[in-house]
């Protein structure tokens, strides 16, 4: 059983016709005894990526972050990314801009297959841009921005839905991936590999993708996820705690 860690698909097709025009609101921020408001924007979703890269480009020094930024038709990449997740799917089709260069290797040793433990530094990159994000710039992005991600959630085919729900649900999905300590064993399947150990061949696609990352990077995305969370308001008695496992090998 996963233990309380104390060491702590398709894209749906992206719509040209809505064509509303989606007024921001003005957000107040008490900063230094003074008060900033921002300016009220007006963006059109089918063409919102430069106003979104204008207003995200601060919440990270990481050169690579602006990279990120570089992708288009960034609201309904993110929407559908989360709702993605919130199923349990991996958003790999979606991602391919965040592709390690470096290939997935594995170890074979007197007749077993397991990960090479070297493989996780391809993600090194990943977690630790993900992890300079500027929480209080980023959940405030994402209420100024909300407008436009509730009427990207409407276009996927959720007109009465909330897009909190997929999104609480993806965190839980994330935070209940399991830190694995240990040498992960595999099955060798015709084009793939499965996991030896039972509960982690259960996981989610979601979670066998994160699990690639490594222990240390999944710890530093459960931190950063925890207080994303917390900044935004999300109940974090209800979600998962993070877990370390130690797999079993045959």
């Amino acid at each position: 059983m996963f233990r309380n860690n104390q060491k702590s698909d398709e894209l749906h097709p992206l719509s040209k016709e809505n064509q509303t025009q989606t007024a921001i609101k003005k957000e107040v921020i008490k900063k230094d005894e003074k008060t900033e408001i921002e300016p009220l924007l007006d963006i059109n979703l089918n063409n919102s990526d430069e106003k979104i890269r204008e207003l995200l480009k601060n919440c990270s020094s990481e050169f690579e972050f602006t990279k990120w930024l570089k992708s288009k038709d960034l609201i309904r990449k993110f929407v559908v990314i989360v709702d993605n997740i919130s199923k349990g799917t991996t958003p790999t089709h979606h991602l391919e801009f965040l592709k390690p260069s470096n290939k997935f290797e594995v170890i074979f040793e007197s007749g077993e297959i397991k990960i090479d433990p070297l493989c996780y530094k391809r993600y090194n990159i990943y977690s630790n841009v993900f992890t300079s994000i500027n929480t209080k710039t980023l959940v405030l992005r994402f209420k100024q921005l909300k407008p436009l991600i509730d009427e990207a959630y409407k276009e996927l085919g959720y007109p009465e839905e909330k897009f909190e729900e997929p999104l609480f649900e993806a965190f839980s999905i994330l935070m209940n991936t399991p830190v694995v300590y240990g040498n992960i064993y595999l099955r060798k399947k015709i084009i793939s590999f499965s996991f030896v150990d039972q509960n982690l061949e259960k996981l989610n696609a979601a979670q066998k993708h994160l699990l690639r990352m490594g222990p240390e990077n999944i710890k530093q995305i459960h931190t950063k996820l925890k207080g994303i969370a917390k900044e935004m308001g999300l109940q974090l008695n209800q979600l998962p705690q993070p877990k370390s496992y130690i797999p079993n090998q045959n």
